[in-house]
């Protein structure tokens, strides 16, 4: 297997030589400072190391033959030396200076000088790679190549990552090739040079090292099933996380499967357990996660509370899914978000679980830990459907200020009303309606209502306005049945829209458009309503559209229905009118929740899905239910939670 040029001059070294700080430039005189320092320490590999490089730069020289004897052992740098070998380059330097400063004449060995610059280039590698600067890693190496070695595997593998993370993946390849083919590297380090490999290097390359070793009958000390395991886990890995679109083939799996697993962490299982749960098999995924929970601690343990509640919870299981994340919480953000997920499914479904003591409290500290909308939301709606308008409120108001949207804003209107303050309530929808536009339609006193002594002076329409704000609607309509006028004609159109009579209410607000001013207005307008309410989505905009009407009665009819059109270009599988008819509505007024519901499955049907994760997981993150989870089951299935 060729070696690229660029790798090949950065680590040319020769093997044989075990420090990789030694330089091979030719100096004007042999300098044997080191050789004398390494005799004085009685470093005889280092000694013998050092006369090989003497003699390589200096032909026909000979070492000294008094480097371990009497008197001769003397070294006049020792002190120096020693101070190199402490790392105490500041220290070194100093007293260089010193030296120089108080004798003219005086040189330190070039030795020495080339070592410390080397030492100081290592150090400045090593800083640049902890602080993960891939870009500084290669400059310091580039500007001095001679700190490639074998010999020196912790810079190897600290540059070889760097290029591998530049994307220069030739040069990494070939510079994780370099220990494996070296007869001075321990099995140990050549284990811990593959193990780097298949962690930094693309899939592909990590596959095309394995296939490698294969091919040549392996390397002598190295184990290839421990290869092919790391191989396996790093693919499972990359699949789990959407580092990588394809599965581990079955080949990849059995090596999972069949490697013996009994580390703290129980990698291979639960790597298992996630790959079953990512394909929908939760009952095999729960076997898993409960065969690893036994055998795991700390982080393990928490991955593993993690996929048991995913788990559960995709078998319908959710007041399990719940205990254990409810329990766990505190140990992973994760675990958390899925705690605050169920319990807010829960409180929005039509028949809630019992909760005992502290569930609700535990629910509200971890929606607060998470500043979660979405949990905000539902304790401020539950708190609502029970009437307890004022922890409604007040949990609106946190959702909103923690960003929540118009069904926020809305819901806090509503239980400020519920409180009794009117007043609180108008100022309140006043202040939302530039913000979110739709609320400009939402009545306090319902729609159609006048105040009473506005009625033209008329007693009948008095009375039935008085009978339809106590939610009357049939007396209403009895009182003004037989009354003539466009306004009494207004009027019998809103009671028989409160009686849920559209068509017949279409044709009251029909003869009342004859009306003037704003009879006409809220004529039309009520004639728009009733045509949606029927499903005549273009006789609702054709009816708006009759009179002058304010822009946010016409935009709100229009949104409506192009809502109506949306849905039923989604029923009669016409996606891309579909999101047509939802891109218009958008630029009108912002998109609800159903509608991004129904936009995430038309981009699913077109084939859009990077466009419809995105939505799915936008809607899950602000409050997760079955309809969010369905779509990202669709797209991501280990990323949901999958209940019946």
């Amino acid at each position: 297997m060729s070696i690229s040029p660029r790798a090949q001059s950065l680590a040319s070294a020769p093997e044989t030589l075990p420090d990789p700080t030694l330089a091979a430039a030719a100096l004007p005189a042999v300098d044997e400072s080191a050789l004398r320092y390494y005799a004085a320490q009685n470093n005889r590999e280092r000694v013998e190391a050092e006369i090989r490089r003497l003699r390589t730069l200096h032909p026909g020289w000979s070492a000294p033959t008094d480097l371990y004897t009497g008197a001769n052992r003397a070294n006049p740098h020792q002190d120096l030396w020693d101070l190199f070998a402490q790392d105490q380059l500041d220290m070194l330097r100093a007293e260089i200076a010193r030296r120089q400063a108080s004798d003219a004449g005086w040189q330190p060995p070039a030795e020495l000088i080339e070592k410390i610059a080397r030492k100081e280039t290592r150090l400045r590698l090593i800083q640049a790679s902890d602080a993960q600067r891939p870009a500084e890693v290669i400059a310091a190496v580039e500007t001095d190549p001679m700190l490639l070695s074998v010999a020196d595997l912790d810079v190897l593998w600290r540059v070889a990552e760097a290029y591998a993370v530049s994307g220069a993946t030739a040069e990494a390849y070939d510079l994780y090739q370099l220990p494996l083919r070296a007869g001075d590297v321990s099995a140990d380090h050549k284990r811990a040079s593959v193990q780097k490999a298949v962690a930094s290097l693309p899939l592909s390359e990590a596959v095309r090292l394995l296939e490698g070793l294969q091919a040549s009958a392996g390397t002598p000390g190295l184990r290839l099933e421990d290869v092919e395991i790391d191989l396996a886990r790093r693919w499972a890995s990359d699949y789990l996380e959407l580092r990588q679109d394809v599965a581990p083939p079955e080949r990849q799996v059995a090596v999972l499967v069949h490697a013996v697993d009994t580390g703290p962490d129980m990698t291979n299982t639960r790597l298992l357990g996630w790959l079953a749960r990512r394909a929908g098999r939760h009952a095999e995924a729960l076997a898993l996660f409960e065969r690893a929970q036994a055998a795991v601690s700390g982080p393990a343990a928490d991955d593993v509370a993690l996929g048991r509640a995913l788990s559960l919870a995709g078998l319908g299981r959710g007041a399990e899914a719940e205990q254990i994340a409810r329990s766990n919480r505190q140990a992973l953000p994760a675990l958390e978000d899925l705690f605050i997920g169920l319990v807010a499914e829960d409180l929005a479904s039509a028949s809630p679980r019992p909760s005992d003591t502290g569930r609700l409290e535990d629910f509200a500290e971890a929606v607060r830990n998470r500043q979660s909308v979405a949990g905000a939301s539902a304790l401020a709606w539950y708190a609502f459907s029970l009437k307890q308008h004022q922890a409604a409120a007040a949990w609106f108001e946190t959702a909103l200020q923690w960003g929540g949207d118009d069904k926020a804003a809305e819901g806090h209107v509503l239980a400020t009303l519920g409180l009794g303050d009117l007043k609180t309530a108008q100022a309140l929808l006043t202040g939302y309606a530039p913000r979110y536009p739709h609320l400009a339609s939402l009545s306090l006193a319902g729609p159609g209502q006048q105040k009473p002594g506005k009625s033209g002076g008329s007693g009948v329409l008095a009375r039935a306005e008085k009978a339809r704000k106590a939610k009357d609607p049939a007396a209403c309509l009895k009182l003004v049945e037989t009354a003539a006028g466009a306004e009494a004609a207004l009027m019998r159109g809103w009671c028989l829209m409160d009686l849920n009579r559209p068509e017949e209410a279409a044709l009251a607000f029909n003869a009342a458009m004859s009306g003037p001013g704003k009879v006409s207005r809220d004529a039309a307008y009520g004639k728009s309503l009733a045509m949606l309410r029927v499903g005549r989505s273009f006789d609702a905009v054709a009816a708006a559209q009759s009179v002058s009407q304010p822009q946010e009665r016409r935009q709100e009819i229009a949104s409506a229905a192009l809502a109506q059109a949306a849905a039923s270009a989604f029923d009669a599988g016409n996606y891309a009118s579909t999101l047509a008819a939802l891109d218009r509505r958008r630029l009108l007024v912002p998109e609800p929740r159903d509608l991004m519901l129904l936009r995430g499955w038309a981009l699913i049907h077109t084939g859009q899905k990077t466009a419809a994760r995105q939505v799915f997981t936008l809607l899950d993150r602000q409050l997760s239910s079955r309809e969010t989870r369905a779509g990202l089951q669709e797209l991501d299935p280990i990323l949901i939670v999958d209940s019946e």
